[in-house]
């Protein structure tokens, strides 16, 4: 009699986490249980932000057989605005797949290039984006957002992947946000201004897996993006130049020149692009030397630091992102200089 009331009392103390869990085995919030046709809708505003890496691995696994990707753009959120359909102003009408995410790291990358070789996909072309931050981190991230997908690492991650995705949906702020937002259906201040749902409207295209932020090019095209109080996001920044400290050592070295090697045994067409950040902070004349050592002078490309590009607040939706008029006419200049068979690219942006 003790003991079934002890297993009653158990029960009834645990319902509300097994009713919670059940909750998340029915919604999948984070889409990581179930299959999707897309991941995200093609036009969404308010909804619950994705792991973008698994996103972009499984959109990737079941669109491949039709469509045949052979170009592939790598990085992280900064790589969302090198369009597709200007990209192929230079690669020809290749098949062509954003294989970048939120907050990539190098050792992300790296585990995506080996994955497709792995996979015996052709790589024509590839243009990578990169800045500190990605180079600097080669430990795999943690975190429902941040983990890696299990299909890179042969699933030596699954449990630990799907565990991240079940703590971030038992997170309190979290899941009183979500469930707010659910019943409601409308989207809160404190719901955006904590990063609990994402509220930025984009368009999505699962072919291609790119993400676009037209709303925001419509506002600019019109004068009303840039208001008082978004002018006021962008600080003010260092009239002297600044550079990052060196980011790549042995480990990044060993990855950077195993990317290479897929790409000598494919014959790939590729590009670096240093990207140019709003801090205008030069990455490293140490990293440029790396990269070009093993990638080679004519394909790598620097826009970091101080120079026509980063001057102007315009080519910026805020401090983090540049916009696709400055990624195009970049693979504009990276491509251009392939054709006119000129040399002397590399530091072309320092000044």
């Amino acid at each position: 009699m003790v003991m079934n009331r002890f297993i009653k009392k158990i029960f009834l103390f645990s319902l509300p986490l097994i009713l919670i869990v059940a909750l998340y085995f029915i919604l999948d919030p984070f889409k990581v249980l179930y299959d999707y046709n897309s991941y995200f809708n093609k036009k969404v505003e308010g909804i619950v932000f994705l792991n973008t890496d698994y996103v972009a691995t499984e959109n990737f696994e079941n669109r491949y057989n039709h469509y045949e990707y052979t170009s592939f753009i790598f990085g992280n959120s900064r790589a969302w605005f090198y369009r597709i359909d200007k990209w192929k102003k230079y690669i020809g009408n290749e098949p062509a797949y954003h294989f970048d995410a939120a907050g990539e790291t190098l050792y992300a990358l790296h585990k995506k290039i080996l994955y497709l070789d792995k996979k015996d996909v052709e790589i024509k072309n590839a243009l990578i984006i990169l800045d500190y931050s990605i180079l600097s981190t080669i430990e795999p991230k943690t975190g429902h957002l941040g983990i890696i997908s299990p299909q890179l690492v042969d699933n030596k991650n699954w449990f630990d992947f799907h565990v991240a995705s079940i703590t971030g949906f038992l997170n309190i702020q979290f899941l009183y946000a979500y469930l707010d937002f659910k019943i409601t259906g409308k989207l809160k201040p404190y719901m955006y201004r904590n990063h609990l749902i994402e509220s930025r409207p984009f368009t999505y295209n699962p072919v291609t897996n790119e993400l676009s932020f037209e709303y925001y090019d419509s506002l600019i095209n019109k004068n009303k993006y840039y208001t008082k109080d978004k002018r006021q996001e962008f600080y003010k920044r260092s009239e002297t130049e600044i550079y990052s400290p060196p980011a790549i050592g042995q480990k990044q070295e060993k990855m950077l020149e195993e990317i290479f090697y897929v790409f000598r045994k494919h014959d790939t067409r590729y590009r670096l692009i240093i990207s140019p950040l709003y801090d205008q902070e030069h990455i490293s004349n140490e990293d440029i030397t790396s990269l070009v050592s093993i990638f080679g002078g004519s394909n790598v490309y620097d826009f970091s630091g101080k120079n026509s590009i980063t001057e102007k607040l315009s080519n910026y939706y805020e401090t983090s992102h540049y916009r696709p008029p400055v990624a195009g006419k970049i693979m504009e200049q990276a491509y251009r200089q392939e054709l006119q068979a000129t040399s002397g690219n590399l530091y072309s942006q320092r000044k």
